[in-house]
């Protein structure tokens, strides 16, 4: 169960910076970078080492919640930190939380590729547009975005649930704002399993939403997109931080968009 890594050095190498790219999506992946990161250091000990983790690992668990479980967000930053990269690039992070605990961090901002949707949405729908937070934890985020694309505020939707801390459970879907006869874009950082835009997809519908489309910068998807897009999803977008599959469509409701299209940390 151990992972093992080896670089293969070649006499041409003359390097002043590596930027080591990881879709830390598992503890494994975890383990092969930074075993990667001192391989690297070994082989070019003065050069500048970068980080680029789109998808944070274990920054959803940024606070305690119940007794007896860790502060997940804490025990990675520490264990990145530790590896004393010169910058650390994370696409989109779950909240503030990961920006304080990570050194050297650069945000990869999640506009463009927010932007892009929603343009492409606006140009296809023949119903007016609207975007909706899908709960309390993304608003701060959905302010920023649509003051940059000076939308409306009759057509900004804030969505609303509640979660049993203990089980996970949620219930109480519901939102905020007028939906009728729109097409609405759910926006959020991360989607798992996606029982939140399911049980808000379902209000939104009843509020006679014509359309819904769903914007997620991290695509875990751990029951599929099919179970999306077979529940009342019609479109899912998302980025390649942890969907590696090279299946980039699924019945033409399911897109996904390269961070290198978006993002420029390569091209200098």
């Amino acid at each position: 169960g151990e992972e093992h890594i080896k670089i293969e050095q070649e006499d041409q190498y003359i390097l002043n910076k590596v930027i080591i790219a990881s879709n830390m999506v598992t503890s494994s992946d975890i383990m092969t970078t930074f075993l990667a990161t001192d391989a690297i250091r070994k082989m070019f000990p003065k050069i500048s080492v970068e980080l680029l983790a789109p998808y944070f690992p274990y920054a959803r668990q940024d606070r305690y919640m119940v007794n007896g479980e860790p502060l997940s967000i804490k025990v990675i930053s520490n264990l990145v930190n530790t590896m004393n990269y010169t910058t650390v690039h994370v696409l989109d992070p779950h909240s503030d939380v990961t920006s304080a605990l990570v050194n050297n961090i650069k945000i990869i901002d999640n506009f463009p590729f927010i932007n892009m949707v929603y343009k492409n949405i606006d140009c296809t729908s023949k119903y007016k547009v609207c975007v909706v937070s899908p709960d309390a934890g993304f608003e701060k985020k959905l302010s920023k975005i649509v003051t940059k694309m000076n939308i409306d505020g009759n057509n900004i939707i804030y969505g609303t649930k509640k979660r049993d801390v203990s089980t996970g459970k949620l219930s109480g879907f519901g939102f905020n704002g007028d939906v009728n006869n729109k097409t609405c874009l759910i926006l959020d950082d991360i989607c798992d399993s996606g029982g939140t835009f399911i049980g808000l997809a379902q209000k939104l519908r009843e509020g006679g939403a014509k359309q819904i489309h769903l914007a997620i910068s991290h695509g875990i998807f751990s029951k599929g997109v099919e179970h999306l897009l077979d529940n009342g999803i019609d479109y899912v977008y998302t980025t390649d931080s942890c969907f590696s599959s090279s299946k980039t469509d699924y019945k033409n409701r399911f897109n996904v968009l390269r961070i290198n299209e978006f993002n420029n940390i390569f091209k200098d």
